[in-house]
């Protein structure tokens, strides 16, 4: 099954890689950048990277996959148990050894890439670091096969320790805000679509949003408890914490290896948390943790205990969180939902039962569209109106499609190694299918769940294909590692193989090299996050702290005005004030008829004032003239020091 499985995964490769060399030689894809002009504000050509023939090929080789592995694997099973024992067992020992040698090569080349990118601010970046860790990969090699229970209390602390940092990082208040592109762009983003639903508006009725419908959810929380800068963030924190703690408890729960389980756990937490923190300059960025990585975590360890428990009301419960995860995020809660009932239907291919897979997709549906449908009647009977769900995807559609803001796949890189973690997450899944008769343990649906779920989220990096964002999505992959070293291990007590023992040794010091990097990297999320919270609790008067109480001195509290400003949300919010026109954040200005529908409102007699800060006309040409414009028909009425001016019309 071993020398099957190498097979059919090697020979699946070969024949996706021509199936992409055919398709990119003969179907000739292209997109119309003079129509993205006509619908999209961009400065210029420059941000547009339409990947139509990447996104093809990527489309390709997630569809037919799966496919080829089966129809190979169940093709060299069959011719494999004809051939004599003794040449099966020398072709395994020579097929594995390749593999690993394969596989060795590519991380070497692949990681290499780029100066080492991913080793950066690692370990290997000092002398002392370096001793330090030997000697921690040395304590953990001696005492990996005996568990001594000191040693794996220590690394349950430091997971507790790193999750809770993690958390703490999270927060701060809004005497942190600056015009540093955290908060101009990244939280602006986040945060302005949380105030106008606390202020009343409806998303997709009064303003859209592209980052989901997340605002409607959280928004009773701040009914009880008010919205503020330091509240927001500290639910954010909040929604991080579930979610680690939901990966930890899957990870210890389905592991036989409490030691390795916590191994792997400090890697996801370094790879897919802090070294993204760590090379962005300490930036938070909430669009993709917590909001995108709440409910696949949440799916994780909840799909785990439905398998566990084979629980009916887990079952339907499943079903409308992750109807409520599309809503809340579509790019990665469309991938939960339907990584959910993918699994729920591999489950039934022991018996090939149809009606049952029939079954979880009609009730999948059935539940979804309910939710949708009081989602729906909630907001029409709130706001008047139903959600324009068309717009929901207008995002995607001008992004993914229209190449906005896109980066190409290199044809060399780290993301190598992840698709082919998925890959042999399938093929570990699809082996399980020919042993008939056998209970199939709970490790099989989860890593098939995992390769699902880690593969719809790679489509996150497969549109922007930074480095960076493959930090994001990497967490699934990091997970069915940890499964894989923990599955090896209990191998190697019971055959000892050799190549057993090499690939153990391989994702045993990733993990190693991983949660040694994290034990470098903590104190300075440390260090930052207690000059936050000082900064909070001391009450430092900031220049936005000024600007914010300039606009509570004018304004009315509960009037609709317009603010145009990097950090719109925070002037909304203290107060008290509302976006009269149909647009989103000022960071999410992206559409021609956004700036068109700015334009008539404020030459309109309803704009009898506005406010306008020196900061928000930015690097985009479209926002200069419409700065231009206001200061040919406007005149100041009022401005502070720091560069915020209440304008009212000539």
């Amino acid at each position: 099954m071993y020398v099957a499985g190498i097979m059919s995964l090697l020979l699946t490769i070969a024949t996706v890689i021509s199936g992409f060399i055919l398709i990119a030689n003969n179907i000739h894809l292209s997109v119309d950048t003079q129509k993205i002009l006509e619908i999209l504000a961009v400065p210029d050509l420059a941000n547009l990277r339409p990947e139509p023939l990447e996104k093809t090929l990527f489309l390709f080789g997630v569809l037919s996959s799966p496919v080829l592995l089966y129809a190979f694997f169940y093709i060299f099973t069959v011719i494999l148990r004809k051939i004599n024992d003794n040449l099966v067992d020398k072709l395994f020992k020579f097929l594995a050894s390749s593999l690993l040698i394969l596989i060795g090569y590519f991380a070497y080349i692949d990681s290499s890439r780029d100066d080492f990118y991913f080793f950066r601010n690692s370990i290997s970046y000092s002398l002392s670091s370096v001793v330090f860790a030997a000697a921690f990969i040395g304590i953990c090699f001696l005492c990996i096969k005996n568990k001594p229970k000191y040693l794996l209390n220590a690394i349950t602390y430091f997971s507790f320790i790193s999750i809770i940092i993690v958390v703490t990082f999270c927060v701060y208040d809004i005497n942190e805000i600056s015009n540093k592109v955290m908060y101009t762009e990244h939280f602006n983003a986040v945060f302005h679509a949380v105030v106008q639903v606390y202020h009343g508006k409806g998303l997709l009725v009064d303003l859209p949003h592209q980052y989901g419908m997340y605002p409607h959810f959280i928004e009773p929380f701040f009914k009880v408890f008010g919205l503020s800068v330091l509240s927001f963030t500290a639910v954010m924190g909040l929604l991080m914490l579930v979610a680690l703690c939901s990966i930890y408890k899957f990870l210890v729960e389905i592991s036989s290896n409490g030691l390795i389980a916590r191994l792997g756990f400090c890697s996801l937490v370094y790879y897919g948390y802090v070294f993204l923190r760590i090379i962005c300059n300490l930036d938070r960025y909430f669009q993709y943790h917590p909001i995108r990585f709440f409910f696949p975590a949440l799916a994780i360890y909840l799909t785990y205990k439905y398998f566990k428990t084979n629980s009916r009301v887990l079952y339907y419960l499943s079903f409308i969180i992750y109807s409520l995860a599309v809503f809340w995020n579509f790019d990665t809660g469309f991938v939960v939902l339907a990584s959910w009932i993918s699994v729920l239907m591999f489950n039934e291919m022991d018996g090939l039962n149809i009606r049952n897979m029939l079954g979880h997709i009609a009730r999948g549906l059935a539940i979804f569209f309910a939710f949708a449908a009081l989602f729906s009647l909630y907001m029409y009977l709130r706001y008047g109106n139903f959600p324009e769900y068309v717009t929901f995807f207008n995002y995607q559609r001008y992004f993914y499609s229209f190449g906005y803001m896109m980066l190409p796949m290199e044809i060399f890189g780290p993301w190598h190694l992840v698709i082919a973690t998925y890959l042999i997450g399938l093929l570990y899944s699809i082996a399980s299918l020919q042993k008939k008769g056998e209970t199939r343990p709970i490790k099989v649906p989860m890593v098939f769940f995992l390769s699902i779920l880690g593969t719809g989220i790679f489509s996150y990096f497969q549109g922007r294909s930074h480095d960076l964002n493959l930090a994001n999505v990497c967490y699934p992959a990091i997970i069915i590692l940890t499964i894989f070293c923990d599955s090896i291990y209990s191998e190697i007590k019971v055959s000892n193989s050799f190549q057993a023992k090499i690939a153990f040794a391989g994702i045993l010091i990733f993990f190693l090299f991983s949660s040694a990097s994290l034990v470098k990297n903590l104190p300075e999320m440390v260090s930052d996050t207690n000059r936050r919270l000082r900064l909070a609790m001391d009450h430092n008067v900031t220049p936005y702290m000024l600007k914010t109480k300039f606009v509570k001195k004018y304004a009315v509290k509960g009037e609709q005005v317009l603010i145009l400003s990097s950090l719109s949300s925070i002037y909304y919010l203290e107060s008290g004030t509302n976006c009269p026109i149909k647009i989103p954040g000022t960071t999410e200005l992206f559409l021609q008829e956004e700036y068109q529908t700015i334009y008539k409102y404020i030459q309109s007699s309803n704009c009898r004032s506005l406010y306008l800060d020196l900061d928000f006309p930015g690097g985009n040409p479209h926002k200069k003239d419409l700065v231009d414009f206001i200061a040919q028909n406007f005149q100041v009425a009022a401005s502070t020091p720091s560069g915020i001016y209440l304008l009212v019309k000539r």
